[in-house]
């Protein structure tokens, strides 16, 4: 080695901190995160669920012909057996649904919570049923509607 040339450092200095965090704006942050799924759940299950509706009425189209058919022709035994069976479908679809809406009723208190926790951390200066979902509940539940 030269006499000037370094050897190469072994310990660089730290690096500087971080400057540091507001608490609110990270729980703002995580909020929205939060919202922001709840948002995107929400909207699949009402994809999912319109999508259910879609299946048991391309059902009933097709189940329709069948049905009548039936009732031309002389009765035989295993064709009432199969009138019987063509609903099974639909009150499977009928279910689901049901368990959809229990899911998308979840899924509504929760980005409610969520909405409210937003509201206050955004110190909007407007009421609160103008904002986000509470909107919607002027038109779309009775009991607000009528207040």
């Amino acid at each position: 080695m030269s006499k000037h040339t370094r050897p190469p450092q072994q310990n660089a200095p730290p690096p500087p901190p971080d400057p540091p965090v507001d608490g609110n704006a990270d729980s703002v942050a995580a909020l929205g995160a939060l919202y922001q799924g709840e948002k995107t759940d929400a909207s699949y299950v009402f994809s999912t669920a319109m999508a259910m509706m879609g299946i048991a009425e391309a059902y009933l189209v097709g189940a329709i012909p069948f049905v009548e058919k039936l009732g031309h022709e002389p009765p035989e035994p295993l064709a009432w057996l199969l009138l019987l069976i063509i609903p099974v479908p639909l009150w499977l679809v009928a279910a689901f649904q049901s368990l959809m809406t229990l899911n998308a009723m979840s899924h509504g208190n929760s980005i409610r919570i969520i909405e409210n926790a937003l509201f206050d951390a955004s110190r909007l200066r407007v009421r609160r049923n103008l904002v986000g979902s509470a909107a919607g509940d002027r038109i779309m539940d009775v009991r607000e509607a009528m207040s």
